[in-house]
């Protein structure tokens, strides 16, 4: 670990070496061969996939104090580690930190050269008025003389980063994040960060890696035909080409290239899934994962969207664990970026997202209302990707009453939102999402009934043959699982009334009969319970 002493503000009390017991002493021992044992501190059992535990969590304007108790005593000498680094030989430990996460040792040594330890991490909070990074991996891992980004809270206030005791100034960007270079010629390895204010009051960033690899951490999970492709990643000036499929798209046709970024065109492929590799100037081109370094990936090359509007691009961490009103804790999309009016019933919300590979607990978005309930969707996020989400009427006519419709979550990136308007006289099928379906719910409750038409399909756009597709899964705690549909009316016979017991899929036909029901009631509705609507299509 680089420049500890520069961020450790002070040891308020230091502690020496101790040689003769005391009436504190826990217990007079018989020689110095016994084996040393740390009495106290007693920190928490490692977690069972092996990571440290969590010793202390406080403020930055905390001291944090400990005092050693150790046996035997009279021949034993405590030292304390931060980081790595020695910091103090003696009994008692009291330091002020800034905010960041710590690694804390406690090595007892005794004379005849045996010794035993305590280790866990420390956990220091900004205040809420600092300026403060979030956690994140991938923007983590930064090359000597490249562009790094850092994402947090109050980044404005911030007008240099300290890397190894150099000034980097600071570039504020409208996302609320800060890009700054890293300093050249730093030695591959662990650094910790200063943030400084504009009146040289410097902050806790905690830390950075440098690396010298070649490595790609982001912008390969999606592009769009016909749009800029941005690869991000380190040391990527060393990139000779890239292989998308089978086709290779050499370093002189990039738009641009420096060491934290490339350009191109997407390649005029067809829509659909392709295996990215690459070469650098000394072997084949790293991607970062969760699980490790891989030598290839894949990509998902889509059209270009008709009638989408881009709302909002970043790159802001969202975590439920942040307290009430801070940034990311939860995204408004209603009323913030656009209101339930200018909504038309079947458009989509189309949501780019990044796995927070720095969170080990999981990794969950959920969509729904201001108040949090019910929450429509839930998606499990195992890698970077794209989510589609139906707004029916229903919906929107919700998120008005409740004053809004948010995106929440945690150990997710969310890096873009925008809306894709259904066209006119097209249909907002196909309709994706993750809707609980319950008849015994309040009918205010988006779940309580699901209107397809006219909701989705305008009932003039209905035809005899039509094949409604219906994809759904199951809610496991329900007491029972029924699909039904029927007209609006909920009229008995239903169309379809069927026990469900796995997911699946279901096929419902537009006869004759069913169409001129439908016709004089004005449209048809998609009931029961126990049961998730995944999707919803139409041939």
């Amino acid at each position: 670990m680089k420049k500890i002493y520069y961020l450790l503000l002070a040891l308020l009390v230091t502690g020496f070496t101790f040689t003769a017991c005391s009436d504190e002493d826990p217990f007079e021992t018989v020689s110095e061969s016994d084996f040393p044992m740390i009495l106290d501190p007693v920190f928490p059992d490692r977690g069972s996939d092996g990571s440290l535990p969590i010793v202390a969590t406080l403020n930055r304007d905390q001291t944090y104090e400990l005092t050693a108790r150790v046996t035997p005593s009279e021949y034993t000498t405590v030292t304390w580690y931060v980081d790595g680094v020695e910091v103090l030989t003696g009994l008692e430990f009291s330091a002020l930190f800034k905010a960041g996460t710590y690694n804390l040792k406690v090595v007892a040594t005794s004379t005849n050269g045996l010794s035993s330890y305590r280790e866990g991490t420390l956990q220091v909070d900004p205040l809420d008025t600092d300026p403060s990074t979030t956690t994140g991996g991938i923007e983590r891992i930064v090359a000597a003389g490249g562009t790094a980004r850092l994402n947090g809270t109050n980044l404005n206030l911030v007008q240099y980063v300290v890397v190894d005791g150099q000034i980097c100034p600071a570039t504020y960007n409208e996302d609320g994040s800060i890009t700054y270079t890293v300093p050249e010629g730093l030695a591959d390895g662990e650094y910790r960060i200063l943030l400084g204010d504009y009146n040289g009051v410097e902050y806790g960033g905690n830390t950075i890696t440098v690396s010298s690899g070649t490595l790609v951490t982001g912008g390969v999970s999606s592009v769009v035909l016909g749009e800029e492709w941005v690869i991000t990643g380190t040391n990527l000036d060393q990139v000779t080409s890239l292989t998308v499929g089978d086709v290779e798209i050499g370093s002189a046709d990039f738009l641009s290239q420096t060491k934290s970024e490339i350009v191109l065109e997407c390649p005029e492929l067809e829509a659909g899934s392709y295996t990215l590799k690459g070469q650098t100037t000394s072997g084949a081109l790293q991607f970062y994962t969760t699980s490790g370094n891989v030598t290839e990936t894949t990509v998902i090359i889509s059209a270009a969207q008709p009638g989408e509007t881009i709302l909002w691009t970043g790159n802001l961490e969202i975590s439920w664990n942040f307290p009430e009103g801070a940034e990311g804790q939860k995204f408004v999309i209603i009323p913030d970026y656009i209101t339930a009016d200018e909504i038309k019933a079947g458009s989509k919300i189309r949501i780019e997202y990044a796995n927070n590979t720095s969170d080990s607990d999981y990794h969950q978005m959920q969509l729904t209302y201001m108040d949090w309930d019910p929450r429509l969707v839930t998606v499990e996020i195992t890698s970077d990707g794209v989510y589609e989400f139906t707004l029916t009427q229903n919906i929107l006519d919700t998120a008005k009453s409740k004053g809004g419709f948010i995106i929440v979550g945690h150990g997710f990136y969310l890096k873009k939102v925008s809306i894709i308007e259904t066209q006119e006289g097209a249909s907002g099928l196909p309709w994706t999402g993750h809707l609980s379906i319950s008849w015994s719910s309040p009918e205010s409750d988006p779940g309580h009934f699901f209107n397809v038409v006219p909701n989705l399909l305008p009932l003039e756009e209905l035809k005899v043959g039509n094949v409604f597709k219906i994809k759904y899964s199951i809610v496991n705690d329900a007491e029972y699982h029924e699909l039904a549909i029927s007209n609006i009316n909920w009229d008995e016979p239903y169309f379809v009334r069927t026990n469900v017991s796995e997911a699946g899929e279901l096929e419902f036909e537009i006869t004759q009969e069913i169409y001129d029901n439908i016709q004089s009631t004005g449209g048809f509705i998609i009931i029961g319970h126990g049961y998730y609507l995944d999707m919803v299509s139409v041939q």
